[in-house]
């Protein structure tokens, strides 16, 4: 049963992973995704860019982890465990990007991580 769920965080920490890689490309080289006759352009240089291809390799490999996972425990807990993306990911953009968050948006991840607690506590 603990295989199990360190392969579901690991699949958790995997997509968060994704995101954060797809942000920082896209801040750092990439730029904001124009909607004009400049998208061909902005298209071809995020295939041409390894950091990209990565993510969408940990993508693949997380994709086939998640449905590991969710073929040999209940969906409503893989789920509810899957919810730990958000905290994991605003602890990442402050982390990596420097963004910042308000009271509130703290608050509402620490109800997530306390609302998975009881879950894991009581399966």
């Amino acid at each position: 049963m603990l295989f199990k769920f360190v392969l579901l965080i690991l699949a958790i920490i995997g997509v968060s992973g994704v995101q954060l890689i797809i942000k920082l490309r896209f801040n750092a080289i990439h730029g904001e995704m124009p909607a004009s006759s400049k998208l061909l352009a902005y298209m071809i240089g995020i295939i041409k860019d390894p950091w990209m291809w990565l993510a969408g390799l940990l993508l693949v490999v997380t994709a086939f982890t998640w449905y590991f996972v969710i073929s040999r425990i209940p969906l409503g807990i893989a789920f509810a465990f899957g919810a730990l993306s958000y905290p994991l990911i605003m602890a990442g953009s402050y982390v990596m990007l420097g963004e910042s968050f308000s009271l509130v948006q703290m608050l509402g991840c620490a109800m997530i991580v306390g609302g998975i607690s009881l879950i894991a506590l009581y399966m």
